[in-house]
């Protein structure tokens, strides 16, 4: 019975470290670089982060988030990072030292305005510190709740201190 409990929990661990979702997202807004916000609503996350640009020291930075609605999520920053399975987490983690959770809240009810991928947003705003120094990268990654109900990593977006 030991032997069955400990090969189904292998498997089931298994199966949680493969899996993806493609409903998590990520953009970022680095308001005195760039005109638009760069990233992804939704879509497939790979072991590859995003380039988002350079963000200045001193300056707002808008992080966009986007997963199911009204469900908890994180936003943190790190050294980029290899890519990472976390069993029972779907989609890689591309994190590396440092690591910094930025958020932790819930994102709200779906908007009036379709998305592509009907999730639920979350908006956050930013000053980035002066005291970093220029030239250091930076990755910005999400965890979310997917609308399957699976939580998932989103897209890992890096950016260059100026």
């Amino acid at each position: 019975m030991r032997t069955t409990c400990s090969l189904v929990s292998l498997l089931f661990a298994a199966a949680a470290a493969s899996q993806t979702v493609d409903d998590i997202g990520l953009k970022v807004a680095p308001t005195s670089n760039l005109p638009a916000m760069v990233g992804q609503e939704c879509g497939p996350v790979t072991c590859t982060a995003l380039p988002a640009g350079t963000v200045t020291r001193g300056t707002s930075v808008t992080l966009l988030h986007q997963s199911a609605a009204v469900t908890p999520f994180a936003i943190a920053v790190a050294q980029p990072g290899p890519c990472t399975v976390v069993p029972g987490i779907a989609n890689p983690l591309l994190l590396g030292a440092g690591l910094e959770i930025l958020t932790v809240s819930v994102t709200s009810a779906p908007p009036f305005r379709a998305l592509q991928c009907d999730q639920g947003l979350a908006i956050l705003q930013l000053i980035v510190p002066n005291t970093l120094p220029a030239g250091l990268q930076l990755r910005l990654q999400s965890l979310g709740w997917s609308i399957q109900g699976v939580p998932g990593f989103g897209p890992a977006l890096d950016v260059t201190v100026q």
